[in-house]
């Protein structure tokens, strides 16, 4: 039997049977949303973080799109609006 939340656990019973099915379909033990008993909400308990950490992040990390792509993309839109 899987560990349901509180919301899955209210849901009416055929969406309730909908969703453990699914849940044992995907081999899942516990419903992802569970609060664990050591989960946290402590700001306190985060890493510290600074502008220079996000702009790495989100400048240096791969991307599934291309300068191309976002640019074909870009005028292909202009195309429609202005046809």
């Amino acid at each position: 039997m899987v560990l349901l939340s509180e919301y899955a656990a209210s849901l009416p019973p055929a969406e309730k049977s909908r969703y453990i099915n699914k849940l044992e379909r995907c081999r899942m033990e516990k419903d992802p949303y569970v609060v664990q008993d050591d989960w946290h909400t402590e700001c306190d308990r985060l890493p510290d973080l600074a502008w220079h950490d996000i702009t790495s992040y989100m400048v240096c990390t791969p991307s599934p799109y291309t300068k191309e792509s976002i640019k074909a993309s870009y005028w292909h839109a202009i195309k429609i609006t202005y046809k």
